[in-house]
């Protein structure tokens, strides 16, 4: 509030100085020129009067302005000033799609759209056969739901949305990253179908940086797709490759509690790397996570666990009921864990 009340009164100050520097010159016949005349002299105005760090009217000219670090002022003025606009989440609608229409046998139901058992033989064969994909963890989920009703629930990898539908069903605010347009758009079909206002589904990896990556998924397997970073793009988004930003990119509220699962096979480590605001500002309460491939695999391990303890949290096993011995860590042994 502090930043952006100094940044309009640098602004008007700005303008009042022009209005005087102009009405007061007398080299004009006339106060109004043309519009490029007043645009010229209103630049050259403003490079007087604004501060010493403005060298050009940048969103840097105007963070610093303002007081604020470049990355806050352009949380604040997306699309605006240079400022790259924000990461938002898609606008999903119908669309035909093979698999299976399934109702799931959680408490409460929903409908979720899964893809063909052969191409996807564990996520979608589970659901079709069972109506649930992961019911240890599901369980826990379901626990943690109902204990923080008001919670928010950020799903990273959220494939077609067992997690994400489940939490979005039970009433809470959903942030849901899925950057695989198959899923994108099985995931979309079931928010339709389920007429969900609150589930909010970005079609974007997570990394410790913004860059793009492509595929790499397996015959039999939507589910177990990993991401590989690669520099130059070609082809279809979300399809031969995706957009990938720092978890700290995205304006998720930090006034109520956050319940988390974390699923992408093998790029939890990089996520991680760029979530250190998130993790500074968020309460959170559970994390359920795939957390063989971080364990074996991530230089910065150590820094992560801290900062997960630093939340008061402590690492179980994947069924939440035996914490954990810290003479073990990473605990190369245990594919999935809950930090809670």
């Amino acid at each position: 509030m502090r930043g952006d009340l100094m940044f309009l009164v640098s602004l008007l100050s700005i303008a009042s100085a022009t209005i005087l520097y102009i009405g007061s010159d007398n080299s004009y016949k006339y106060i109004y020129g043309t519009s490029e005349s007043l645009k010229e002299k209103l630049r050259d105005r403003m490079h007087e009067v604004a501060p010493k760090c403005c060298e050009e009217l940048t969103k840097e000219c105007f963070a610093c302005a303002t007081g604020l670090l470049v990355e806050e002022f352009c949380k604040r003025h997306s699309g605006e000033y240079g400022c790259p606009k924000q990461p938002t989440p898609i606008a999903c609608k119908m669309q035909t799609v093979t698999g299976v229409r399934v109702k799931t046998r959680t408490k409460p139901p929903f409908i979720i759209y899964t893809h063909e058992f052969k191409t996807d033989i564990h996520v979608s064969g589970s659901i079709q056969r069972r109506g649930i994909w992961e019911p240890h963890f599901i369980k826990q989920f379901a626990t943690y739901l109902d204990k923080y009703p008001t919670a928010y629930v950020v799903d990273i990898g959220a494939n077609i949305g067992m997690y994400s539908l489940f939490a979005a069903k039970k009433g809470h605010v959903v942030y849901a990253f899925e950057p695989v347009r198959k899923n994108i758009i099985r995931q979309c079909n079931s928010i339709v179908d389920n007429n969900f206002t609150n589930l909010n589904l970005f079609p974007y990896a997570l990394s410790h940086k913004e860059l793009t990556v492509n595929f790499i998924e397996p015959s039999d397997n939507v589910g177990g797709t990993h991401t590989v970073e690669i520099e130059e793009t070609s082809g279809v988004e979300n399809v031969d490759y995706a957009k990938a930003y720092t978890l700290d990119s995205f304006e998720i509220p930090s006034d109520k509690p956050i319940i988390m699962k974390i699923d992408i096979e093998g790029s939890e480590c990089e996520m991680m790397n760029g979530a250190h605001e998130f993790f500074h500002v968020h309460d959170i309460k559970i994390i359920l996570m795939e957390w063989g491939q971080i364990a074996k695999k991530c230089k910065t391990i150590d820094t992560i666990i801290k900062t997960l303890q630093s939340k008061g949290l402590s690492i179980y096993d994947a069924g939440g009921n035996h914490r954990l011995n810290m003479t073990e860590k990473p605990w190369t042994k245990h594919w999935d864990v809950v930090w809670k």
